[in-house]
């Protein structure tokens, strides 16, 4: 079986998105900001799996690969990548799972960049 690793086919432009992000210019790390982060990686891990998928489904026996959200402590969210048990692919389900990722990457973006103005604000208002 010949398979794309995740992230070669469709994770490209926002793995370019998260190598760009401002660095805090201090080292506050809030839970909201811990939260966004957090929902940033998991986006880009959901969005690798969906082009993963669509990159092989074409690929004889290629069994697709969902991602599966769960609850992180303190705050955020982890993913975690499973297998289906049968072969066969579902490009609608893959192409809307691209469509949210992209969606929640750009939520958790502003809740990033949000968090980030906020610090830096208080920052210069305590110092």
């Amino acid at each position: 079986m010949n398979s794309v690793a995740p992230g070669a086919a469709a994770g490209g432009t926002i793995g370019v998105i998260m190598s760009a992000l401002p660095r805090p210019a201090h080292d506050v790390v809030t839970p909201a900001a811990s939260a966004s982060l957090s929902g940033l990686n998991a986006a880009q891990t959901r969005l690798d799996v969906a082009g993963h998928n669509v990159a092989n489904s074409l690929t004889e026996g290629f069994r697709r690969q969902v991602a599966q959200p769960a609850t992180a402590q303190p705050v955020g969210v982890t993913v975690s990548i499973a297998q289906m048990p049968e072969a066969g692919s579902d490009l609608a389900a893959d192409t809307v799972g691209m469509i949210e990722a992209r969606h929640a990457f750009g939520a958790n973006l502003m809740v990033f960049r949000a968090q980030d103005a906020m610090s830096s604000s208080l920052l210069d208002i305590r110092a």
